[in-house]
């Protein structure tokens, strides 16, 4: 998924993909998901403040924001240099605001797809399963040889 936010007036790409949660322990040293339910205080208020679109400035964790949007737009764009630098590059930098952008490119990113998941159940893999994983055929008798 893909998204192009205005930071001041400078618009930023911003990137997730298949190797986000592995971009994100390697640049930032730590895992995405906690650090995506540390924003708001949890899952449930990070769904509250994207329903919302209102953030409660007292609970943000800005840290996970800055790192969080760091490593995206790292992903869009292999030429950024340090987080630290690529912050500096920006004369402001509404965190509030741009949390309420990045964390839905978080959660796609983490989630699972509900379509994935139908077809799997329609593929009847678990009918043809016994409690041991294993087809009914493997445990009839076999005639002695």
């Amino acid at each position: 998924m893909e998204k192009v936010i205005t930071i001041g007036a400078t618009p930023v790409r911003f990137k997730t993909n298949g190797l986000a949660l592995l971009t994100y322990k390697r640049e930032i040293g730590r895992d995405l998901i906690p650090d995506l339910f540390s924003i708001y205080g949890g899952k449930d208020e990070i769904e509250k403040a994207n329903n919302a679109h209102e953030v409660n400035v007292e609970k943000l964790n800005v840290e996970a924001i800055y790192n969080i949007s760091y490593v995206f737009a790292k992903i869009a764009d292999s030429s950024i240099g340090s987080r630290d630098e690529w912050l500096e590059s920006f004369d402001t930098f509404p965190v509030a605001d741009i949390a309420l952008e990045i964390v839905p490119l978080a959660i796609e990113c983490v989630t699972s797809d509900a379509k994935i998941k139908n077809r799997l159940a329609t593929v009847g893999l678990r009918s043809k399963a016994t409690p041991f994983g294993r087809k009914k055929s493997f445990w009839r008798l076999r005639k002695p040889v």
